[in-house]
């Protein structure tokens, strides 16, 4: 049992030298299995890259797992198959029968329930809880806190109410998708998959207390287990750290598995650094390896070669996230049209896709783009929902103002 980081900075290679090192085991010892766990998003993903890298391009005791797909293998290796878990639609309908059941104990916030999208904010706070480990009882100890003002505390009653009232209903029939990881736990010990196995953690910034839980069981059960850590490789990974620090969450996250390495008695092997690797996702000496080199960074270099595009890396700031849109649609398009590129190579990333999701639609097609949406659809915002949902409201709340107002407000969908 041992515990191994792989530590560089963005873009030097991480990724590449794990899936290496992976594969070169792998055939070596086609009896043991190997699992590299990535966020959910980045599966396939890494499952391509794997296979691009196999010399036979086939992957056969290599497995690319979610935290949530490895508990769902597990499950099925142990006849688990039992569990109901409730999604997020699921969640919304469910919080909105226990708002209406509890409506005469929520004194500060009950009116609001009734605000499209608030139940949605409270399932959303629910689940933060439940990743983080919060119980009810736990919210409600540290809502006790006299240094909290009063306002505070009410609301955060309220939200103890409908945390522990939501506990209550799906006791026993169902689980959240947030509660996955504690039926994972409560198994995992007897998984022969994963005994003697080795797992490889790629691709996370830090893990929930939850994630912990699961990689402490891991470092007690699997042959070895690898972390890709990004910080820079001249760095103090083990000193004092200060929030002000660039790399200050990747020391944090590398001193909780090392705290955890000491708990269950798992060596420490030495860690890989990568500084000089072959495969880089920057072109060696380009402007974004120096960007990426150089950027907050306390003795920064400025960028001192002729460049004969000046406007290579450009900041441009706008009115408001539609206008950011346009100029960006406007860009591809005059690329597309004058520089002959192609509509895939171009990608806009957002640090908050909500701010952009809902007019991002209307302004590619303004500009007759083709374009893919990151993001999954929830029904309950969908327009005909809204309007069956306000229509049934007014029914049920007999014309009253407010049901009437908010289903005027919103006018019926095209059909």
């Amino acid at each position: 049992m041992s515990l191994q980081f792989i530590i560089g900075r963005s873009g030097i290679g991480k990724t590449h030298y794990a899936c290496e090192q992976i594969i070169r085991e792998s055939m070596e010892n086609p009896q043991h299995l190997y699992y590299i766990i990535v966020p959910e998003q980045f599966t396939m993903q890494t499952q391509r890259e794997l296979v691009r890298l196999e010399k036979s391009h086939a992957i056969m005791n290599v497995d690319v797992l979610s935290f949530a797909r490895l508990a769902y293998r597990v499950f099925d290796e142990l006849g688990k198959q039992n569990l109901r878990v409730l999604e997020e639609t699921g969640k919304n309908l469910l919080l909105r029968k226990v708002a209406q059941e509890q409506e005469t104990e929520l004194h500060a916030l009950g009116k609001n329930m009734k605000r499209p999208g608030y139940i949605a904010q409270v399932k959303s706070l629910i689940s933060e809880f439940s990743q983080y480990n919060i119980t009810p009882d736990a919210l409600d100890e540290i809502m006790q806190r006299p240094e909290l003002s009063q306002s505070f505390r009410y609301k955060g009653a309220d939200l103890v109410t409908m945390y522990r009232a939501f506990e209550e209903k799906i006791a026993g029939s169902y689980i959240t998708t947030e509660q996955i990881l504690q039926k994972f736990l409560d198994v995992a010990k007897d998984s022969k998959i994963l005994r003697g196995s080795t797992i490889v953690f790629d691709g996370f910034t830090g893990f929930t207390p939850i994630q912990n839980q699961v990689l402490e069981m891991l470092l007690r059960i699997a042959d070895k287990i690898m972390v890709t850590i990004t910080c820079d490789t001249k760095e103090e990974f083990f000193g004092r750290i200060h929030d002000e620090e660039l790399f200050a969450m990747s020391k944090k996250t590398m001193a909780k598995l090392v705290d955890l390495c000491r708990q269950t008695g798992c060596l420490l092997e030495n860690p890989v650094l990568l500084d000089n690797a072959q495969e880089r996702r920057f072109v060696a000496g380009g402007r974004l390896a120096h960007l990426e080199a150089n950027l907050f960074r306390p003795s920064a270099h400025a960028w001192k070669q002729k460049e004969a595009s000046e406007d290579a890396i450009r900041i441009v700031s706008l009115k408001n996230p539609r206008q950011e849109l346009a100029y960006a649609a406007g860009e591809i398009t005059r690329a597309v049209r004058q520089e002959g590129r192609r509509y895939r190579d171009f990608a806009i990333v957002c640090a908050d896709l909500d701010t952009y999701r809902y007019s991002a639609p209307a302004v590619m097609e303004d500009y007759h783009l083709p374009y893919f949406l990151d993001v999954k659809a929830e029904i309950v915002f969908h327009p005909m929902i809204e309007f069956i949902y306000g229509l049934l409201m007014v029914l049920e709340e007999n014309f009253s103002y407010e049901s009437t107002n908010n289903f005027i407000a919103k006018p019926p969908p095209l059909l």
